[in-house]
């Protein structure tokens, strides 16, 4: 059947005319249930909406005859702005699939060749080229997440005051609250009772 063919590399679409600003998409099939994920496109666009042209038109390609439980395989439960999913089974039930646009936040799942692909869209070659291997793929795979702006998330340091805050209070063992601990003033230590023993002339 043709969910068993071997993966093909995924093509790498420009439906932009400025791809400094532009986002990049791709466009997957799931293949019954999650058993098998196909990345056919990835594509540089403004806006979720020509990626999802795209993926919609690949329904095309499957005998309408063979087709049921459709859901959305026309796009127009896809709202504005919005990324495109669908779902059909094919076959006459021998299989299911669903096809789905996403934006690609960063490159750590794409192989080598979609990566040489995707710079090369960019105009951007020679990446990695005396590296192999691991050492290939993670320089190429940096240079694309710089392209898509991916940064990796890290702990923000304790600003000064919110440290002084922790310090300055602690947790009550019966409440599990935290209080702040308790402080003298003036009036206080006016009513403090002196116990010191007056001097004896």
């Amino acid at each position: 059947f043709f969910y068993t063919q071997p993966l093909m590399v995924a093509k790498v679409l420009v439906k932009t005319k400025n791809l400094d600003e532009a986002k990049l998409y791709t466009i997957v099939f799931m293949w019954n249930g999650g058993r098998r994920d196909e990345t056919k496109y990835l594509v540089w666009a403004d806006s979720p909406e020509p990626v999802n042209e795209i993926a919609i038109n690949e329904w095309n390609s499957f005998n309408a005859d063979e087709m049921d439980s459709c859901d959305n395989i026309d796009g127009k439960a896809t709202a504005e702005g919005e990324c495109y999913e669908g779902f059909s089974c094919l076959a006459d039930g021998q299989a299911s699939l669903m096809i789905y646009v996403s934006q690609c936040e960063h490159a750590f799942n794409l192989k080598t060749t979609v990566l040489k692909n995707i710079l090369k869209s960019r105009g951007i070659t020679g990446v990695a080229a005396h590296l192999k291997g691991d050492e290939a793929l993670r320089v190429l795979t940096d240079r694309v997440n710089e392209l898509l702006n991916y940064k990796e998330e890290t702990d923000e340091p304790k600003q000064p005051d919110e440290e002084k805050e922790e310090e300055s209070t602690s947790f009550s063992t019966v409440t599990g609250k935290r209080v702040q601990p308790e402080t003298k003033t003036d009036s206080d230590e006016e009513k403090e009772p002196n116990n010191k023993k007056p001097k004896l002339k």
